[in-house]
């Protein structure tokens, strides 16, 4: 004789409580153990999804046990190495919420790495299934998703150009939003479109960069991207569209930081609390090194002119900040050598130009309780170094008196800094070296 179980004599408040306490297989268990009982189980199940490689951190299980700095994987970077069961997961999500569309108004949290190539396929085809071909459809009825944390990872694959024409209207209700890595440009100006900008409270843009499109929509190659890196006018295609103008060969985007998506957002996110910008590498393309002291990109310029005026638009409601200046790593997950000379080079005119404004209207910034820099210096203790030496080899390069220069500089910054932060009772916190590296992808492979 069959025993009734309690929980279902459970008032629906009471069965929640309950169900918040239990893991997630628990819960998938117990739906699959009692059918009486799926029903209530099912809003909590799918309340936070998560099928994502990016934040797992580094690939250590396939690092030697000797390895180097520069040779570390990490899994915002690189896909060959993340779980052979994710891909299926996600597949097996697809096709779940193709057969009970109704389950989508349940997600609340949804975090995702797109993946469009299965590395671990045994056999070919390893492009698209037909599954995948479902993936926008799916996405466009996550209607109620409120944090969304989306990455997408450059590949060495060409992708379907399915991957590229999302829908019009992507997570509108989304109040907490991280975008990983390089998108097609669509995806990320979709997602904007899509949602209440006023209502947006965290915004973390971690080494976003655009994939790059020619005037008929397909990807810019790498050859005519460093082709035109200091042309003058791929220069003039920036001031257009920094200014409103609608360029004459409009349609054409470079590969680099993704930039003008925001161009028409500045001054929309007025509730935005929690800003996060890991600024991707900046690298000259022209002769494929990132040790050159040449003139960066016009998109770079730009992009930092844009992220500035972000930064000071939200400054009325924001309590927090971070900024992280990233290092470049090589497509397989490792750092590229002698990257120190141009990240000081750099580094001193991108926080004077993102913090010029502090304290110039004391109406802004009155919330702020805390800003957080991350790697615009390699090593603390070379400041420190005596006059006589000043030439030194550090890192395959030599170190000379301008860069110790640059570097003393840099501490008269972070000082003015910490000077302001904590005149508004805020804290600062100052990390010198990236935590993680970003893929500096030039181009479509």
């Amino acid at each position: 004789m069959s025993t009734r179980s309690p929980l279902l004599a459970c008032p629906d408040d009471i069965l929640l409580l309950i169900l918040e306490q239990c893991e997630t297989g628990s819960i998938s268990n117990l739906s699959l153990a009692c059918k009486a009982l799926r029903p209530r189980c099912i809003p909590q199940l799918y309340r936070e999804v998560d099928l994502s490689s990016h934040n797992i951190g580094r690939f250590s299980e396939h690092e030697g046990p000797t390895i180097r700095p520069e040779y570390q994987l990490w899994t915002h970077l690189n896909d060959s190495h993340r779980p052979e069961t994710l891909l299926p997961a996600q597949r097996s999500f697809l096709r779940t919420l193709c057969e009970y569309p109704d389950y989508a108004k349940y997600i609340r949290s949804f975090t995702w790495t797109l993946i469009w190539y299965d590395e671990h396929a045994k056999e070919e085809p390893r492009a698209m299934t037909e599954i995948d071909y479902h993936t926008w459809d799916v996405f466009s009825r996550m209607e109620r998703v409120e944090t969304l944390d989306l990455a997408a990872i450059a590949l060495d694959k060409s992708w379907d150009d399915y991957c590229r024409e999302p829908p019009p209207t992507l997570f509108p209700r989304v109040t907490d939003l991280r975008l990983v890595g390089w998108f097609p440009h669509k995806i990320v100006v979709n997602i904007f479109n899509s949602i209440d900008l006023s209502k947006l409270r965290a915004l973390r843009l971690d080494s976003l960069q655009e994939e790059g499109r020619d005037s008929n929509g397909s990807p810019v190659s790498e050859d005519f991207n460093k082709q035109h890196w200091e042309d003058q006018k791929r220069a003039q295609l920036c001031e257009d569209r920094r200014k409103g103008v609608t360029p004459a060969d409009d349609g054409i985007i470079y590969p680099g930081p993704m930039w003008i998506p925001f161009l028409p957002l500045i001054g929309r996110f007025t509730s935005l609390q929690s800003l996060e910008i890991a600024i991707p590498p900046l690298e000259d393309a022209s002769n494929g090194s990132s040790l050159s002291d040449s003139p960066v990109c016009p998109d770079y310029t730009t992009y930092i002119s844009v992220m500035e005026e972000l930064i000071d638009s939200v400054s009325p409601s924001l309590e927090q900040l971070s900024i992280e200046y990233a290092r470049a790593a090589e497509p397989h997950g490792g750092l590229t050598s002698g990257t120190l000379s141009l990240r000081m080079g750099n580094a001193e005119p991108i926080l004077n130009s993102f913090f010029s404004r502090f304290g110039i209207d004391d109406c802004k910034w009155k919330p702020l309780k805390s800003v957080s820099l991350r790697g615009f210096l390699e090593r603390k203790d070379l400041v420190r170094d005596p006059p006589e030496r000043a030439n030194r080899y550090f890192r395959g390069r030599w170190l000379g008196p301008s860069n110790l220069e640059r570097m003393r500089n840099m501490r008269a910054v972070q000082a003015r800094i910490e000077a302001f932060v904590s005149s508004k009772g805020g804290s600062l916190e100052w990390v010198d070296g990236s935590p993680r590296p970003v893929f500096n992808y030039m181009g479509y492979i």
